[in-house]
């Protein structure tokens, strides 16, 4: 018994080693995940303040017996008290945070979906409009709201980001799965086995952990994993560069204005205005990669430059004041993009 709970121990301790290495490795096309998931949790821990101020003196949660007739239940009914709906919400809420994942593995992410579409339900919510609330209960109740209404901007952010990052998710269950079915081959072989069997085995095991750490650090992942820091530092650079025709676009897209006529741009000058526009969305948004045709993409830059600097959009017969005046460094900007189509093709070497 106690041979078993160390095996136990031991495989349970490689396989989050293991997590922790894929995570670590597949980070870059997780990122969205990740953020999405990490905005979620502050304002779960938001909601759990709220919750905590009504239910509790300010350490932990009330016992089951808040109320005679709600212990014991999953969910609020009519005629249970306000400090009742916030236990019910609270103890829902505990469930929640119970799932959230450490490792990014395709079930795991999906329970944590699941769990919160499942408390974003609240149907405790309309029980308090039976209630006869004092003014600090009803500003809890108006905090509780907004931070549920947060939390299903979330939830609409985490479904889409984990359908695009779904192909990573399902390969990184899949590695952890396949870890899983070596281990417990090799403790059923170490059970099974006699000496001479165990003696190949683990000879076996060392060959193939001294295998597993020269791969590791190999110079050509180690050259990989670097590149993909160094491409990553200059798109960020990039993007700085751009942050003000970022957020200038999307003030452009939200507003739905378009270049005006008669604003010294003739047609295609125009089209290519309101196409850049969408290119430079969706290239802050992460949707498409920094064009590789420079002398293009800085043409068309120039041309929205020259647009924004005289307010040249307009919505309907209105001006759009973008109070534009940051212009791109040409120079430095060609430098960069040239430097990250050159780090690119090294990746594509390694």
């Amino acid at each position: 018994m106690m041979l078993e709970m160390a095996e136990d121990a031991a495989k349970h301790t490689l396989v989050q080693q293991y997590e922790l290495l894929l995570m670590r490795k597949h980070r870059f096309g997780l990122l969205d995940v990740i953020v999405c998931i990490d905005e979620t949790l502050r304002d779960l821990q938001k909601t759990q303040n709220v919750l905590w101020g009504v239910t509790t003196d300010g350490s932990a949660l009330p016992p089951s017996t808040t109320s005679t007739h709600s212990a014991g239940r999953h969910h609020a009914k009519r005629g249970d008290s306000f400090q009742d709906v916030m236990a019910h919400l609270a103890r829902r809420l505990e469930y929640v945070q119970a799932v959230v994942p450490v490792f990014l593995g395709e079930a795991e992410v999906q329970l944590f979906v699941k769990s919160l579409r499942d408390f974003l339900k609240v149907p405790e919510l309309e029980l308090f409009w039976d209630l006869r609330l004092d003014p600090q209960e009803k500003e809890r109740v108006e905090e509780l709201t907004q931070h549920v209404a947060a939390l299903r901007k979330h939830l609409q952010a985490l479904e889409e980001i984990h359908q695009l990052a779904t192909p990573i998710t399902n390969v990184l269950t899949t590695k952890r799965n396949h870890l899983r079915r070596v281990l417990d081959e090799s403790v059923a072989l170490l059970q099974n086995s006699h000496s001479r069997r165990l003696a190949a085995y683990e000879g076996d095991k060392e060959r193939l952990v001294e295998e597993f750490k020269q791969a590791v650090n190999a110079p050509s992942l180690i050259e990989a994993k670097q590149l993909g820091v160094d491409i990553a530092s200059i798109e960020t650079s990039m993007a700085t560069m751009l942050l003000p025709h970022f957020e200038i676009c999307q003030t452009i897209v939200t507003a739905n204005a378009e270049v005006k006529r008669g604003a010294s741009f003739n047609k295609d000058e125009r089209q290519q205005i309101e196409a850049f526009v969408r290119t430079l969305k969706r290239v802050k948004e992460r949707a498409v990669d920094f064009p590789t045709d420079v002398a293009a993409f800085v043409a068309n830059l120039k041309l929205f430059e020259r647009a924004a600097s005289k307010d040249a959009f307009q919505v309907c017969s209105s001006v759009l004041k973008l109070q534009f005046q940051e212009s791109v460094d040409e120079e430095l900007f060609f430098a960069y993009v040239e430097d990250w189509k050159h780090r690119q093709a090294m990746l594509e070497v390694v």
